[in-house]
């Protein structure tokens, strides 16, 4: 076994993500992954592909994730976020997980689900 194996066993998801220093998704294809909300959910520091989507979620968190474009540019993404000082890195963790809150928890679907649902029962003829 590798010494930097780690058995996970029974792990909590939110534990694993903590431990990493980064977590990358690299997807060459998606459309809305939802592993990727669950790292925002951790506060964990976001690389992941311009693709599907990662973009909306960059967006739409004011940028709390990193995004590259193509294989090329998965290593120099994760040298640059390996690179930030441990403050930044932070930084961007505090506002991945203040986007998570204000954006992707069960109560912020719920109040865009009834503000959806207010502003079709207003466009009936």
């Amino acid at each position: 076994m590798h010494g930097r194996w780690i058995e996970l066993g029974w792990a909590d998801p939110a534990e694993v993500f903590r431990a990493a220093d980064v977590f990358c998704l690299p997807n060459r294809q998606t459309y809305y992954d939802l592993v990727l909300l669950e790292a925002l959910s951790s506060g964990s520091f976001v690389v992941a592909s311009a693709t599907g989507g990662n973009k909306s979620v960059f967006h739409e968190t004011g940028g709390a994730i990193t995004l590259y474009d193509g294989e090329a540019g998965l290593l120099p993404a994760l040298r640059q976020a390996l690179d930030l000082p441990e403050a930044a890195r932070e930084a961007q963790r505090a506002q991945a997980l203040a986007a998570w809150e204000a954006n992707y928890t069960l109560e912020a679907f719920a109040r865009r689900f009834v503000a959806l649902t207010e502003t079709l029962r207003g466009a009936r003829p």
